[in-house]
């Protein structure tokens, strides 16, 4: 009886694990996506509005980097998504 118990806690601890293997995969995944950016040319302004121009009289472009997804939205959705994971 006491082999049965003490295999039975080590095949629950080995579920338990893979489990959070698979977890730690799935986060990862989930971090890569929702830290994606991509770069997006802007003219320069002021606070109140007006654009910065150049020496030639141009409006000064800057390239930045913005995030695609919003992080409420994605996390919220990937949550979602996990949540229903078992179904899919």
């Amino acid at each position: 009886k006491n082999l049965r118990a003490v295999l039975y806690i080590l095949g629950l601890a080995w579920c338990f694990l893979g489990v959070a293997v698979i977890s730690d995969t799935f986060m990862a995944g989930i971090e890569t996506i929702t830290e994606s950016t991509r770069q997006v040319k802007r003219t320069r302004t002021l606070p109140d509005g007006t654009e910065v121009l150049d020496d030639a009289g141009l409006p000064i472009i800057d390239t930045v980097d913005e995030k695609i997804w919003n992080a409420a939205v994605a996390n919220l959705s990937l949550m979602a998504l996990a949540s229903s994971t078992p179904e899919i």
